[in-house]
């Protein structure tokens, strides 16, 4: 009997935690809930206090993760499609059991836990690199192409099968001053990785204070891909940026490299290729408003 009572438990919080048919979520097309507004729609999301999107740059997919918000807990990782000229979105359930990472009380950033590319193909989501396209029948695919084991501190897609990543590899309070005095510092190591494969190539840093954060005293430091495929490196330690094009020339510039986007609620709002606006909504709910 206590067994049966154990199974029906885990049933109930099963149901309880993904309220929506699993039909709904296979990549077609939302059908519209019972409860919601016309232009709303209610994602399966584990229970907990984190609930964070973020849009593709054109503003086609939307990536929602959910979930308790703690280190060493699974979360969910769903993706919403737009195409233009329709109403309704496609949802896909990408990950039940995605990674969260937590940064420690020190920083006064996030780890990247959401990052789109450019072109809204790839999604990297709790730790893992996916590509997300259509099957034959039209259905909404993510297929895994690796996993990034180290916390990031930033990550950006590129062209082709790159991506260029700061990783978090520890972070201690230590001595700065000769007089004794002490400060949080984080140790970095800056990355070219291969979406497709799990190959991580460390840029060679011209010098090695450059890996360093002294976090009370810095902004953080950051990473973007310039327009000729070159990489803007931001140093926190003595404020310098460098431009980085492996196995050409490097050179210190004095353009830092745009923040990147931070997930949120929204709204995400986008006027081309065609308007939409997305938003995270109580309740597990994702607002879609098209033309």
């Amino acid at each position: 009997m206590n067994v049966l009572r154990g199974l029906l438990v885990v049933v109930i919080l099963s149901v309880a935690a993904f309220p929506a048919r699993a039909a709904d979520f296979d990549g077609g097309v939302l059908p519209p809930c019972e409860d919601c507004g016309t232009d709303e729609w209610r994602i399966p999301l584990l229970p907990g206090d984190t609930r964070l999107a973020l849009a593709s740059p054109d503003g086609s997919r939307l990536v929602v993760l959910g979930g308790p918000g703690e280190s060493g807990r699974e979360h969910t990782v769903v993706v919403l499609e737009r195409e233009c000229g329709t109403k309704a979105p496609r949802g896909l359930v990408v990950s039940r059991s995605a990674r969260f990472d937590v940064p420690p009380e020190e920083l006064p950033v996030p780890f990247v836990n959401l990052a789109w590319s450019p072109d809204g193909s790839m999604l990297y989501a709790g730790g893992v690199i996916y590509r997300i396209d259509r099957d034959d029948a039209g259905l909404l695919v993510a297929r895994k192409l690796r996993e990034v084991k180290s916390p990031l501190l930033d990550f950006r897609f590129g062209a082709g099968d790159r991506a260029v990543a700061i990783k978090f590899v520890e972070g201690n309070v230590r001595q700065v001053r000769a007089s004794g005095e002490k400060r949080y510092t984080v140790e970095l190591e800056y990355a070219l990785l291969v979406t497709g494969r799990t190959i991580d190539m460390p840029i060679p840093l011209r010098e090695s204070l450059l890996s360093q954060w002294i976090v009370e005293e810095e902004h953080p430091p950051s990473v973007a891909w310039d327009d000729d495929a070159s990489v803007l490196l931001g140093f926190a330690y003595l404020d310098r940026n460098e431009r980085f094009t492996p196995g050409g020339p490097r050179e210190f510039v004095d353009r830092a490299p745009a923040p990147r986007e931070l997930p949120g609620a929204g709204p995400f709002s986008f006027t081309e290729p065609c308007k939409t606006r997305w938003e995270l909504r109580k309740d597990n709910r994702v607002r879609l408003q098209v033309d």
